[in-house]
């Protein structure tokens, strides 16, 4: 299923501030308000790990991806210079999608990976990707650029304590 979203937003002014708030108020703080910044060695994969494909790519190279491809899910860029991605498309659709022959309609394919800004707890992460039924996030730095990516299984393993 496709979602639609608005475009990933790569500014977190007022997240940083919060968080760091809340931290600062207890010690005892659970990890499920720990703010990513904490966790990104554990829930990091780095966009160089999943194989890529930019908007304007032909079916011969989507097919190529799609072969090569070590991960479930291949990210899709707007060109080869963009490295921010505008999301993701699950492995298993895009080669169904490329055995009927045509040309796939990338942009109808791709999910949005919503940002994630890395000042953000698991909790709220998780409850992000929910809403916007996506598998994978893009975690940012403050300044709104692109680091990584994390998995919701990764973020619910997490928030229930079993990573």
């Amino acid at each position: 299923m496709t979602t639609t979203s608005e475009p990933p937003s790569r500014a977190f002014p007022s997240e940083a501030n919060r968080y760091c708030e809340i931290l600062s108020l207890s010690d005892q703080a659970c990890s499920s308000v720990r703010p990513l910044t904490v966790l990104l060695s554990t829930i990091t994969t780095p966009l160089k790990q999943f194989e890529r494909i930019h908007v304007g790519d032909t079916c011969d190279v989507m097919r190529d991806a799609v072969m090569r491809m070590q991960r479930d899910y291949c990210l899709v860029f707007a060109s080869p210079d963009d490295g921010f991605p505008l999301g993701y498309v699950a492995r298993k659709r895009l080669a169904l999608e490329l055995l009927t022959g045509s040309r796939p309609d990338v942009l109808r394919l791709v999910t949005i990976a919503p940002c994630l800004p890395i000042s953000i707890s698991v909790n709220e992460a998780l409850r992000v990707l929910v809403r916007k039924q996506a598998q994978l996030g893009v975690l940012c730095d403050r300044e709104g650029a692109a680091i990584g990516m994390c998995t919701r299984e990764v973020l619910r393993c997490l928030a229930e304590d079993r990573l």
